[in-house]
């Protein structure tokens, strides 16, 4: 509020598949996120930011810097956060779905939107299932 006032322009974005931002059932990641924040900057923004991005949303951020560096001046992140394993998909995917909660609702989301070998009524089960379980989160 305080830039704002000052004169900035000040936005404030959610990523997809975080807070209030829509949940298609799609693989999410940094390169998704980058994407955003990119497509933001350009159809919206309009000229260089300044980014400042909390947690996933800080890497996400970090990456858009690396990725097109005409677009961003500066960066603040705040709780780094970002992907810490040499896993491969496989078994990320594994813990996902063993660890429960959101983690396994994402893993099962993933499934969903990315595995070419599961049969039409299965599939369909599970965006049930999702949906569903999105409210009980």
């Amino acid at each position: 509020l305080v830039l704002a006032e000052a004169g900035y322009s000040v936005y404030a974005i959610d990523l997809l598949g975080f807070g209030r931002s829509d949940k298609p059932l799609i693989q999410y990641g940094p390169a998704l996120w980058t994407e955003q924040l990119v497509a933001f900057i350009e159809q919206v923004v309009r000229a260089p930011v300044v980014i400042v991005g909390n947690s996933i949303g800080g890497y996400s951020a970090l990456r858009a810097a690396a990725t097109r560096p005409d677009l961003v001046l500066a960066l603040a992140l705040i709780n780094g956060a970002g992907p810490f394993s040499d896993d491969n998909e496989d078994v990320r995917l594994q813990k996902q779905l063993t660890s429960g909660g959101e983690q396994t609702l994402l893993a099962l989301g993933q499934l969903a939107a990315t595995s070419a070998a599961l049969p039409d009524e299965a599939r369909a089960s599970i965006e049930r299932g999702l949906v569903s379980g999105a409210f009980f989160l």
